[in-house]
């Protein structure tokens, strides 16, 4: 080859290369997961058998939210409702990178609204252009359902849990109900501690307002290689004041994976 025809390659945008995750760089958020798409599918059962949601307010977290799986199954089933019994509805995702929120999270919560219009009538596959008129349809339609969606990029932090409140004056606001999700998160020792005290501190709030936190954290049983799992995460858990147990268990081979749901102490399981 000559040495004119050597041009330096660029090097891909994060989250695009070859790589799954670049630890404190790129947390994987534009793959989507296998137990995220466990999480989703037990979210859609669940809900499909009539799952009653009891708080004036309900509050959904999804924390290494990346593609939004689970938090869409969600937002789908808010969006038709026709009488819902709640007053008012906020989604959270968070990821650490933004780039995902802006190229992932973002767009599948817009496809998600879509699609959702068009019950009566498939779309066909293809593009979907996104309009000044789309968009304020878009604005409109959550408006007039109270539904309020907000997303958070960074790491699992103090300032983290202030940003997860789940309406601007909790003082004002009563029986507020949060769900809490996660998938693949646990999968290293070093932020096991950081993402516990996270969601314990979510169910808490809602504790506080007499309403009631639940969370669903699905995962691998055990990482190979990196040293995170189930395990490490209950262990972590109990030191903490939670407690958790098996909500749902792979029946397939290989790596056995699981969905943890979790209580604060003294809290009786939740039914799913």
């Amino acid at each position: 080859m000559a040495e004119d025809d050597i041009v330096d390659q660029p090097s891909p945008a994060v989250g695009l290369s070859t790589d799954d995750i670049t630890p404190n760089v790129y947390e994987g958020g534009f793959k989507t997961w296998e137990c995220a798409v466990d999480l989703a599918s037990h979210l859609s059962r669940s809900l499909s058998k009539g799952w009653e949601l009891a708080g004036r307010e309900v509050h959904v977290v999804e924390v290494g939210a990346g593609t939004a799986l689970p938090l869409l199954v969600f937002f789908d089933f808010f969006l038709k409702q026709l009488l819902p019994s709640w007053r008012a509805v906020r989604l959270s995702v968070a990821d650490y990178n933004l780039s995902v929120l802006e190229n992932a999270t973002a767009p599948n919560l817009l496809l998600t609204w879509y699609f959702a219009q068009c019950i009566a009538i498939p779309e066909p596959a293809g593009d979907l252009e996104i309009t000044p008129d789309l968009l304020s349809r878009l604005v409109k339609d959550l408006s007039d359902k109270n539904i309020h969606i907000s997303g958070i990029s960074g790491t699992w932090n103090e300032a983290f849990t202030h940003l997860l409140a789940p309406f601007e004056d909790p003082q004002h606001r009563s029986r507020i109900e949060t769900i809490f999700l996660a998938s693949e998160t646990i999968y290293s020792p070093n932020s096991i501690h950081a993402f516990t005290g996270v969601l314990l501190k979510a169910l808490k709030s809602a504790e506080e307002t007499g309403g009631r936190g639940r969370a669903l954290v699905a995962a691998k049983k055990i990482y190979f290689g990196v040293g995170g799992g189930v395990d490490e995460f209950l262990k972590v858990l109990k030191e903490l004041g939670g407690k958790g147990v098996t909500a749902w268990e792979s029946k397939e081979g290989g790596v056995s994976r699981v969905i943890v749901e979790v209580q604060s102490a003294g809290e009786n399981p939740a039914e799913w």
